[in-house]
């Protein structure tokens, strides 16, 4: 896929983009409350399996990657897990470090 291509796939009009970032909410919202459910507790785990739902949804959705759409999508819901995590405990040192001020 050339470059041209693949912007076109991940922009796709402002409809398109609105349907698909809709979606991928509603799947991580319903993958934090079933998480919640069966956890009985919102931490770290049940929000990174929420996550990776929305990463490996965003690879489908967005149609990167045309060689093996499993891999992709279980690298990007790595990748947006650990994200998550790391920018929620950057979050976590400056509300501290601005707490102690």
């Amino acid at each position: 896929m050339t470059s041209f291509q693949q912007a076109q796939t991940l922009g796709g009009g402002p409809l398109i983009q609105a349907c698909n970032f809709a979606v991928m909410t509603g799947v991580n919202a319903s993958l934090s409350c079933v998480m919640k459910r069966v956890r009985g507790k919102e931490d770290v785990q049940s929000s990174m399996v929420a996550t990776f739902g929305y990463g490996a949804l965003f690879s489908l959705v967005s149609g990167m990657g045309e060689a093996n759409h499993a891999t992709n999508a279980i690298t990007f819901g790595i990748f947006f897990a650990v994200f998550k995590v790391e920018f929620s405990r950057l979050g976590k040192i400056f509300q501290n470090h601005k707490l102690k001020m």
